[in-house]
C-alpha cells in the first residue's frame, strides 16, 4: 500500500512532467509566430529550455521546505514501519514464550505481563496492572532476602535465584527468576523486567530422586546411605553435648527360608510388617533404618549405657514374638542383634557400623534369637577370620590342600557303608 508521502511525491512528479510538456508545446506554437528566421528560432528554443530549467530551479528553491518534508517524511515513515515491525515481532516473542514475563516501572508498579504469566499465576493482566509485585509474596522469605535482591538490582543491574511466590488460588510454588533493571538514555532507571519459570515439577523430581537415593523403596525407611549420615550427625551432636549414642543392628533369623518356601512377595510383606512393629519402639531420639536385605538398624541418641541398649534389644525380641499372619500363613520371626556404643566402642560412623556388625556375627554364632555387645576381642576375631579366609584362598590356588578318604563301617553287618572325607592343609 502506497503511503501519503509516496502519493505526494508522485503527484509532484506528474505535475512537473505535465508542466514541462505544456511549456515546450507552448514554445513550439508561439515562437514561430514571432520569429521567422530558422537560426533565430533555434536560438529562441534553446533559450526557452534554459528558461524552463531556471524556472524549475527557482520553484524547487521556493518549495524546498515542502520537498524536504516529502523526502524526509518518507525516510521517517520507513523507520517507523521498521520500528513497528520490530515491536510486533517482540510482542509475538513476548506472548509466545513459555516463561512468565513481568515488566514494572521504576516505582515497582506492574505495567505489562505476558500470556505465560497469566497461565502460571492464574491472574489476568487487568488484575495486576498498576500493582506491586509484592502482591505475590509467599511469606517464605524474610525482609533480608528482598533487601539483598534489591541491592543486587541497584548495584549490578540484575538478580537471579529461586523464589517462592503465591498463585491467585493461594498455592505457593517455587520459581526460578531473573530480574534486570532497564536504564533510559539519560542513565535513569526506567523499568524492571522479571522473567521466571515455574519449577514445581523440578522440585518434585528432586524430592523423588532424594527419596530413591536415601530411603528403602519397600519399607520407606532410611537406607544404609542415609543411616550413615544420621550416625555422623548423631556423633557430632554427641560430641558437642558430651553424651553417647547406641547402634543396634537387627538381622532376621533364617529369613531366607521364608523367601525360598513361600516366595519373595510373602517375604516382602514380612519385612514391611516387621518394620511397622519396630516403629512402635521409636521415639524422638531413635532412627529406624533398613540397611538392606533382612537387616534393620536402630540408632538411639543420648544412649551411652549398656543397660539401656540391652533393654532396647530385649524389647525388639519381645515385639517380634507374636506371630505374623501373612497371606494366610502364620509365621514366627526371631532376630539376632549386635550392639555398638559411642564413645566406648567407636569414634566414627563407619567404625560404629563395623563394630555393631561384628557383635551381630557373634550373636548369630551363639545360636541366634539373642543379642551381643561389641568387645575389642570381636574385632580381633573378625580380623583372624578375614586373614584365614585369605590364606585358605591362597592355599587352594597353590594346591596346598589334600583330601583323604577313610571308610565308614557298619558294626552290625561289618560292611563298608560309606566314606569320610578329610581335608588337610599341608
Amino acid at each position: 500500500m502506497m503511503s501519503d508521502y509516496s502519493r505526494d511525491a508522485l503527484r509532484t512528479a506528474v505535475l512537473y512532467g505535465l508542466l514541462s510538456i505544456l511549456w515546450f508545446m507552448a514554445c513550439d506554437i508561439l515562437l514561430p509566430l514571432f520569429v521567422d528566421e530558422p537560426a533565430r528560432l533555434a536560438f529562441c528554443h534553446q533559450m526557452a529550455g534554459y528558461a524552463w530549467v531556471l524556472l524549475s530551479a527557482v520553484t524547487i528553491f521556493v518549495a524546498r521546505d515542502r520537498l524536504r518534508k516529502i523526502i524526509g517524511g518518507e525516510a521517517h515513515f520507513e523507520r517507523q514501519q521498521d520500528d513497528y515491525d520490530r515491536l510486533r515481532l517482540a510482542e509475538a516473542v513476548f506472548d509466545s514464550t513459555r516463561e512468565g514475563v513481568l515488566v514494572s516501572d521504576a516505582q515497582g508498579r506492574i505495567v505489562h505481563v505476558n500470556r505465560a504469566f497469566v497461565d502460571i499465576t492464574g491472574y489476568q493482566a487487568e488484575e495486576v496492572l498498576g500493582f506491586n509485585p509484592s502482591t505475590f509474596k509467599s511469606g517464605r522469605h524474610g525482609p533480608e532476602f528482598y533487601r539483598q535482591m534489591y541491592h543486587s538490582l541497584l548495584s549490578v543491574g540484575q538478580w537471579s535465584g529461586e523464589i517462592w511466590n503465591r498463585r491467585k488460588s493461594g498455592e505457593i510454588y517455587p520459581q526460578w527468576q531473573t530480574i534486570r533493571s532497564v536504564m533510559g538514555d539519560d542513565g535513569q532507571l526506567k523499568h524492571f523486567v522479571a522473567v521466571f519459570s515455574d519449577i514445581t515439577a523440578i522440585k518434585r523430581s528432586e524430592r523423588e530422586l532424594a527419596q530413591l537415593i536415601h530411603f528403602d523403596a519397600l519399607t520407606d525407611l532410611p537406607n544404609r546411605l542415609l543411616l550413615t549420615d544420621r550416625i555422623s550427625q548423631a556423633l557430632t551432636s554427641a560430641r558437642a553435648s558430651k553424651r553417647g549414642c547406641a547402634l543396634l543392628l537387627i538381622d532376621l533369623d533364617h529369613f531366607k527360608n521364608i523367601n525360598d518356601s513361600l516366595g519373595h512377595n510373602v517375604g516382602d510383606d514380612v519385612l514391611k510388617a516387621v518394620a511397622e512393629r519396630l516403629k512402635g519402639l521409636c521415639g524422638n531420639e531413635t532412627t529406624l533404618a533398613r540397611p538392606g536385605g533382612d537387616e534393620f538398624a536402630l540408632l538411639v541418641k543420648n544412649c551411652s549405657q549398656v543397660v539401656r541398649a540391652a533393654a532396647l534389644a530385649q524389647q525388639v525380641s519381645e515385639v517380634l514374638k507374636a506371630p505374623f499372619v501373612i497371606a494366610a500363613h502364620q509365621l514366627f520371626v526371631t532376630a539376632s542383634m549386635g550392639i555398638s556404643l559411642y564413645p566406648g566402642d567407636a569414634q566414627s560412623a563407619e567404625q560404629l557400623l563395623r563394630n555393631a556388625d561384628s557383635a551381630l556375627f557373634k550373636a548369630k554364632s551363639e545360636g541366634r534369637d539373642c543379642y551381643a555387645l561389641y568387645t575389642e576381642e570381636l574385632t580381633a576375631h573378625a580380623q583372624q577370620r578375614v586373614q584365614l579366609a585369605g590364606e585358605l584362598r591362597q592355599a587352594i590356588e597353590q594346591g596346598e590342600l589334600r583330601v583323604f578318604y577313610q571308610p565308614v563301617h557298619d558294626l552290625i553287618t561289618r560292611s563298608v557303608c560309606g566314606v569320610e572325607a578329610l581335608v588337610r592343609w599341608q
